[in-house]
């Protein structure tokens, strides 16, 4: 398997926090406040225009419940409704 590029860590990165984070059906306002962050970078996060400092990497990490590994190397979106499919 292909070492992934930077811009797919990127992709993979945040539509991972998006999903995430709308899956506990948290906004993103509150979960930027949660974060210590305007929103406006939390969009540009979810957006993949901008990548967090390791500080908010990490709470990132901490508030979502996944490891920064997974968050940056799995589609979890993908991984999710393979369980459900398999669990039906």
């Amino acid at each position: 398997m292909d070492k992934p590029t930077k811009e797919d860590v990127y992709l993979i990165f945040s539509s991972n926090i998006s999903y995430l984070r709308e899956k506990h059906g948290i906004t993103q306002e509150a979960f930027a406040h949660q974060l210590g962050i305007s929103r406006e970078n939390l969009a540009s996060y979810e957006e993949g225009r901008a990548t967090p400092h390791l500080p908010v990497l990490v709470s990132i990490s901490n508030k979502l419940d996944y490891g920064i590994d997974c968050l940056l190397t799995i589609n979890i979106r993908d991984i999710e409704e393979v369980t459900l499919f398999t669990q039906k």
